[in-house]
């Protein structure tokens, strides 16, 4: 039988020569997840551009505003374009690899993203006056649900609401117990 004899600096030099790989990929590792987040948050920029250049009258203005606000990444190209009936929201940033060890290694990578929406007509405009304000409008709204829906449970009383809502007070309109269960509806 022969018996091998053990090394005692074997570990260390094994060590010493796979420490410098093992980093390497673990950076290149977070250098990819830093690129990923970057993309997904020009994507983000995109979609909330061409969101709010589709509903506004004024696209150019509104998309640009609606990115910048959307992430905290600059700086970003922005280019809103409309054609037959959709806007289209093309945003790119350039991100650095700046990631220890690798961002040497890499070149700066283009990041874009490009959406496309169906333009939206403008809202009707509600017939102003007493009582066609939007708090009486979602009020009146939301007691006629709230009536509709107590008609359907055959013989029972509508449910009173004994405890205030704490949005009540601070948004009237909001809490349909207050204004209508409370009144005296029986």
């Amino acid at each position: 039988m022969t018996r091998r004899r053990r090394d005692p600096g074997q570990a260390t030099v094994e060590l010493a020569l796979a420490l410098p790989l093992v980093c390497l990929l673990i950076f290149g590792i977070v250098q990819v997840a830093v690129v990923g987040r970057d993309q997904l948050a020009v994507q983000l920029a995109a979609r909330e551009a061409a969101r709010a250049a589709a509903a506004s009258a004024d696209p150019n203005a509104a998309g640009r505003a609606a990115a910048l606000r959307a992430v905290a990444l600059r700086p970003l190209a922005i280019d809103i374009s409309e054609s037959a009936g959709t806007v289209t929201a093309t945003v790119r940033y350039t991100d650095d690899t700046s990631v220890p060890l690798i961002g040497a290694l890499l070149p700066n990578v283009v990041l874009t993203a490009s959406v496309t929406m169906a333009i939206e007509p403008p809202p009707a405009e509600a017939p102003t006056g007493a009582g066609n304000s939007p708090a009486a409008v979602r009020v009146h709204d939301l007691e006629s649900i709230s009536r509709s829906a107590d008609t359907r449970r055959a013989g029972t009383k509508p449910r009173r609401h004994t405890q205030p809502s704490p949005l009540s007070d601070s948004h009237p309109g909001m809490f349909v117990g207050r204004l209508g269960w409370e009144q005296g509806w029986s």
